[in-house]
């Protein structure tokens, strides 16, 4: 078993490597060879401890005069990022530490999205986990108001894994649908609980229209599992039902993740026609043409042949939508 040596000091090693590359000539940062040098000496647990003290300092770097412009702020930044790239033996409590330590002064550096990802990784291989739950608000809520691809990404990414939290949010808004499967995912236990959470870990945000593998394969073995007559009676209970008075709110990347569940039925016997007819003729917020929802639409109708007059109707909207 893994184990940090009781006499092993995170802080006063992390003071020793930035002393030893700061001493080196190096004109932006440190390269990856004079990096990989000064961590060769320590072993998994003892970089997973480094890691921590480099993230606690650099807040306190940040802040200190010279700010982000001096040389050993600069070389422990660098070190975070080294072995951010590294496979560390993270457990559960590391990756706790990571998320609630971390603070940024913009959404462009090598430490914004890689406590998330790494958190993200632990927990589809180990499963769901509350604490890192709990830890990623806190992340998200430290991040800058700045915006970037990259942040935006991570803060799409993020409100996906809400739904999987069962304590509700201290503002609950039951109009917002991601809320309402949120809701209804916390009824759930047992293994039909742990398949869903599967399925939504497996999910990533992004801009792209065609199924993705890396979700498609946990999602079919969590298909074969349950059983898809099973999952699309739970798809009729929590799809959104959207009547000519009302309109289907997407905040909280709801279209992330009715887009993944409308892959979704392409795994399931047939039968989600319906489901996906709701869909055309919705009213969306928070934009008016969610192309996140309308197009895996349209290629599901397509694919089925199943209802030509749907088909036509969401190809009419995506054309107005440009």
């Amino acid at each position: 078993m893994w184990g940090v040596s009781v006499a092993f000091d995170a802080e006063a090693e992390l003071d020793r490597v930035t002393a030893e590359l700061v001493v080196l000539r190096w004109q932006w940062v440190p390269d990856r060879t004079q990096l990989d040098t000064a961590l060769a000496s320590l072993d998994g647990p003892q970089r997973v401890e480094l890691l921590k003290a480099a993230v606690r300092r650099m807040p306190v770097l940040r802040m200190a005069p010279g700010g982000t412009g001096r040389r050993d702020g600069t070389a422990v930044y660098a070190l975070a990022g080294r072995l951010y790239a590294k496979r560390l033996p993270l457990t559960e409590d590391d990756l706790c530490a990571l998320l609630t330590g971390a603070r940024h002064d913009c959404g462009h550096g090598v430490d914004t999205r890689a406590p998330f990802d790494l958190a993200r990784d632990w927990q589809r291989r180990h499963g769901y986990s509350a604490a890192i739950g709990v830890a990623i608000r806190v992340f998200v809520a430290n991040l800058p108001k700045a915006t970037s691809i990259q942040l935006r990404e991570v803060l799409r990414s993020a409100a996906i894994l809400e739904v999987l939290e069962r304590e509700p949010p201290a503002r609950a808004d039951d109009t917002v649908w991601a809320a309402r499967l949120r809701h209804y995912l916390s009824g759930l236990s047992g293994a039909e609980r742990r398949s869903w959470e599967r399925i939504v870990l497996a999910m990533s945000a992004s801009e792209r229209m065609e199924v993705p593998r890396t979700w498609l394969a946990p999602a079919a073995e969590e298909v074969e599992r349950l059983g898809g007559a099973q999952m699309l009676t739970r798809l009729r209970e929590w799809w959104p039902d959207p009547r000519p008075d009302q309109v289907v709110r997407l905040e909280r990347s709801g279209g992330q993740l009715l887009k993944h569940l409308i892959w979704l039925l392409d795994l399931l016997p047939p039968g989600g026609t319906d489901l996906v007819v709701r869909l055309v003729d919705a009213s969306y917020r928070p934009i008016q043409h969610p192309i996140a929802v309308l197009k895996p639409s349209a290629a599901y109708l397509e694919r089925t042949g199943s209802d030509p007059a749907a088909l036509a109707r969401v190809r009419a909207r995506l054309a107005a939508a440009g």
